[in-house]
């Protein structure tokens, strides 16, 4: 086992370098861009519901 003052070291070190986020996993990347398509679908379904109901009170 480590004596305090390594223990303050070490925290010291890491406290100074932090942990660099990681890149992302390709099963996330696949998540948001799916995410995004899924969005991109929603919205184009609102607006063909409004087209819609705009065309028949016209």
């Amino acid at each position: 086992m480590f004596s305090s003052i390594e223990w303050e070291v070490i925290n010291a070190l890491l406290r100074l370098n932090p942990k660099k986020p990681k890149a992302k996993t390709k099963y996330q990347a696949f998540y948001e861009k799916q995410c995004a398509r899924m969005k991109k679908a929603r919205e184009a379904r609102l607006t063909k519901l409004a087209a819609r109901k705009h065309m028949k009170t016209l």
